[in-house]
């Protein structure tokens, strides 16, 4: 039987949303993150049948941030005691979202260390399980490392004897020159990919990091993988936009990671996956790229893949399971579809309700919504605003779908003519009378009247719209 490591990344569980709350004030769409995390392990379990699958890898950003709801938390340690059950280790990577750059503060990802199918790594580390090591690569480690425990010695390390593993969490770049005594000093308020630093920064990765200790540690090993959470560089955050460097983080260049030492190099942190650098044939992916997520979290994400990583352990092939959204061959484990519709309401429509949902029925299958994430974009004219009822729109919509993210409204001006006769006319008002109460409630407020300087202002400037307003008309009537 073959054996497979699998490899994925950016989970972001616990991921808040406001709308549709249980009576723990949790969103429904968080709980659906958190099933659709358990859904890809039930399909990478259901792969045991055919490969020996003993090790899941998660490169990062495994929470979505650093405080998420105690219940979330309980239902992932019973989540692992599940594949703990199926004997599966899990090794996962501080990411930006659920790990301090703050090497010496305990944060919530280090909980799941209690647990004896799981190792954090919060830390630049190589994990060679030739010689059941996990070392940290920071001299001056004030907490010990963690360490391969009896079920690891018993169930996992006998299966995969011949792997390396070179780790390199998110950290700051503070975090970085505190830590790892970067002999030269870095500008934080740079962006880092354009400043003069950059070579010497490869060189100290490359061969520091790199060569001296994560190579050197575990080059006898047959399987050598690399994982991170940064952006690599000629990478790009979203389908269809052109290439993007996040500012102020660290970026990993080839150089940097010295490609040919490993047999696969997998990066978190950007969603969108794709290869970078490497060779590429019919039956294997390139070697370095960015993972990608499992779940679309943003709506600039809505054209991306989705998918997971394999490792052949026997022909050290990479190979990719897709899961994008297909109405033909549902399965529950497949990514939610987003849905972003932009709709033009036509100047006097009566009623822009009834447009909006026919556009919408029309357009999407029932199956289709009944499954996705949408949001909405109206377009409307300023005349058309009285009839449009936002809450009515979204109660309507909200049966139909599994989850309206939000209705944004971008309002229209037109230049009002009499032409538009099915416009009601707008409603005449006596300015003077208006300025007169503005006035009065200005005489009524302490703040404004124990400043005589200020009041004479509103009261001038009270004036100086008066007359400017009659001037205006006069100027009407006379056309």
């Amino acid at each position: 039987m073959e054996s497979e490591i699998i490899i994925l990344s950016d989970t972001h569980l616990g991921i808040s949303s406001n709308w549709k709350l249980d009576d723990n004030n949790i969103s429904y769409k968080t709980y659906d993150g958190l099933d659709k995390f358990y859904m890809i392990l039930k399909m990478i379990v259901e792969r045991k049948e055919k490969y020996d699958i003993s090790l899941i890898l998660i490169a990062g950003d495994f929470l979505d941030n650093l405080n998420i709801p105690p219940i979330i938390i309980i239902k992932l340690f019973q989540i692992f005691g599940y594949l703990e059950s199926k004997n599966i280790g899990v090794i996962i990577l501080g990411g930006n979202h659920d790990s301090s750059s703050n090497l010496k503060k305990k944060d919530q990802l280090n909980i799941f260390s209690l647990i004896k199918n799981c190792i954090i790594i919060r830390e630049y580390a190589w994990i060679n399980f030739k010689t059941a090591t996990i070392k940290y690569i920071r001299k001056d480690i004030e907490d010990p490392e963690p360490k391969f425990n009896t079920w690891w010695k018993k169930t996992i390390l006998p299966k995969i004897q011949d792997l390396g593993l070179g780790i390199l969490p998110f950290l700051s770049l503070r975090a970085i020159k505190d830590y790892y005594f970067i002999p030269y000093k870095i500008d934080i308020n740079k962006n880092t990919q354009i400043n003069d630093e950059q070579n010497e920064l490869e060189f100290y990765f490359s061969e520091e990091i790199i060569k001296k200790n994560i190579y050197e540690n575990i080059k006898d090993c047959k399987h050598k993988i690399l994982l991170g959470h940064y952006q690599l560089f000629n990478s790009k955050l979203h389908e269809g936009k052109n290439e993007k460097l996040l500012s102020r983080e660290l970026h990993f260049s080839k150089k940097m990671i010295q490609p040919d030492f490993w047999d696969f190099v997998g990066f978190g942190h950007i969603h969108m996956p794709q290869a970078i650098w490497g060779t590429d044939s019919k039956d294997t992916l390139w070697k370095i790229q960015h993972i990608g997520a499992i779940n679309k979290f943003h709506f600039d994400e809505r054209d991306d893949h989705r998918r997971y990583l394999i490792y052949n352990y026997d022909t050290k092939k990479i190979t990719e399971i897709s899961l994008d959204y297909d109405i033909n061959n549902k399965q529950e484990y497949q990514v939610r579809p987003m849905i972003q519709e932009e709709i033009t309401i036509p100047l006097g429509t009566e009623f822009p309700n009834e447009y909006i949902l026919n556009h919408i029925f029309s357009k999407y299958s029932k199956e289709l919504l009944q499954d996705s994430n949408i949001k909405l974009i109206i377009n409307i004219y300023l005349e058309d605003t009285t009839k449009l009822n936002k809450k009515d729109l979204r109660d309507v919509i909200e049966q139909h779908v599994f989850y309206i993210e939000f209705i944004s409204l971008n309002i229209i001006r037109s230049t009002y003519t009499e032409d538009y006769s099915y416009i009601k006319e707008r409603t005449t008002f006596d300015l003077p009378q208006l300025l007169s109460l503005f006035l009065t409630q200005c005489k009524n407020n302490k703040k404004i009247t124990n400043d005589p300087e200020i009041y004479k202002k509103i009261e001038t400037t009270s004036h100086e719209i008066l007359i400017e307003a009659i001037r205006r008309n006069e100027e009407k009537n006379d056309q």
